[in-house]
């Protein structure tokens, strides 16, 4: 449980444009995002002590030339990794331990950059681990891991394909109001059931979009910087235990639901005080899912509840990935639920604004073991 007894908010947000051509290196991208956040947040360069970048590939970006690009020169805490909530959760541990104060965490997505192959020896093309009990007989990507799940969670709620089609019709139509979102045209039900299938019964829809891009926002426990209105107190998260083998687990898995639970209890809230939930969908069923393990539907009724849209419009009692999400915005594990759920607590969301937001849930990866913040409003 990491709710923070010292306050730690967000006070800033820097984004480049998202693209589905490369935009630049990755430094570039970087040190773009960063620099857009600090200016939001009002903060000198010269503050910075905390860099933590957060690539796709191995290696990741030059942390070093971006510091020098920065004109950087306090940076003292620059670990690697970490995406969405955990990366989050990262920087608050380093602000309150005093190892930074004013911390940039920044995704950086790059599709021009090769994918490493973990677990394959480069020279004899062996595969160790586990995948070795997997790839031999073709289950050899994540999409087809996740198809797994998404067929036997369907078969064990009733959830139909025009259902989950409706989530991400609603998620498109969110991106409609977003200039920053790579999809700009509607997405009917019906062009949803009629796309290819990538893995059956995962669709090409089903799939969040890869882009090339950056977004950064700004991390601090110095109350001098804390702007009411403008800064996103971080009251609370939770982390599930790593599990790299979801597809494999029972379907009454608990995973992270008991966390859940305990952090609700925290905070003395349930999930009908949540304002808006930005939930990791990666893949459209994940989505589904954390409404589950975050108790805003029971999970006999979760097929009827996505298939009526006006439960997860802006303006509707469960406001979903109000930006596009990773769907329709454009994957960026995570970081975009981040941004998006500072600009709705700050009233900055424009047409898709939610009416009096307060609370909002921010949920990273696979449902069964991923990661949970809950962000509030400064008034």
């Amino acid at each position: 449980m990491g709710d923070q007894e010292q306050p730690v908010h967000i006070i800033g947000i820097g984004t480049t444009p998202l693209d589905r051509q490369p935009l630049g290196s990755d430094e570039e991208l970087v040190v773009a995002a960063t620099r857009a956040a600090l200016a939001d947040a009002g903060v000198d360069v010269a503050r910075l002590t905390g860099l933590n970048v957060q690539s796709h590939h191995e290696p990741g970006p030059d942390v070093g030339r971006i510091v020098r690009e920065l004109a950087a020169p306090s940076v003292r805490w620059a670990p690697p990794g970490g995406i969405g909530v955990p990366g989050l959760a990262a920087a608050a541990r380093a602000a309150v331990d005093g190892r930074a104060d004013v911390i940039v965490v920044c995704k950086v997505m790059n599709t021009a950059t090769a994918v490493n192959q973990p677990d394959v020896d480069p020279a004899t093309r062996l595969v160790s681990g586990r995948f070795q009990y997997e790839l031999p007989y073709g289950l050899g990507y994540t999409v087809q891991r996740a198809a797994l799940v998404q067929r036997r969670w369907m078969a064990s709620r009733g959830v139909t394909a025009e259902q989950l089609g409706t989530l991400c019709s609603v998620q498109r139509d969110h991106a409609l109001l977003n200039d920053n979102a790579v999809f700009s045209k509607p997405l009917t039900v019906e062009e949803y059931l009629a796309s290819r299938t990538i893995c059956d019964p995962m669709r090409l829809f089903d799939c969040d979009m890869p882009v090339n891009g950056a977004y950064a926002y700004v991390v601090t426990s110095d109350p001098t910087l804390v702007q009411p209105g403008r800064a996103v107190r971080l009251l609370a998260h939770t982390e599930g235990q790593p599990d790299d083998m979801p597809h494999i687990r029972q379907d009454d898995y608990l995973g992270i639901h008991p966390r859940v639970a305990r952090l609700y209890g925290k905070l003395g809230i349930d999930a009908g005080d949540l304002s808006a939930l930005m939930l990791y969908d990666g893949f459209s069923y994940l989505a589904a899912q954390w409404l589950e393990r975050l108790g805003v539907v029971a999970p006999e009724a979760v097929g009827e509840f996505i298939g009526d849209r006006t439960n997860l419009r802006y303006d509707g009692p469960a406001p979903l990935n109000t930006h596009g999400g990773q769907l329709s915005e454009g994957r960026m594990h995570g970081a975009g639920h981040l941004i998006e759920a500072v600009r709705q607590l700050r009233g900055d969301a424009g047409v898709r604004q939610v009416a009096d937001p307060r609370l909002v849930a921010v949920t990273t990866a696979f449902p069964s073991t991923g990661a949970v913040a809950i962000l509030g409003a400064t008034r």
